[in-house]
């Protein structure tokens, strides 16, 4: 699997964890992008598979 095809398939992955009520948004991010709690849970979904594949890798050796 080529690396662009790891991170389509993780962005499809993280649509299925979308909801995420743990994650705080600033009232500056509120008012001026509307985009920013988006792209926070997607950056913290995304370190969050990222650690899961590291411990699952380092488990299975």
């Amino acid at each position: 699997m080529t690396e662009k095809e790891k991170q389509d398939t993780e962005l499809l992955d993280l649509a299925d964890d979308w909801e995420d009520d743990e994650i705080e948004i600033d009232a500056k991010e509120k008012k001026y992008c509307c985009d920013a709690e988006k792209r926070r849970r997607i950056e913290l979904l995304m370190e969050q598979r990222r650690l899961e594949r590291e411990l699952r890798e380092f488990y299975d050796d």
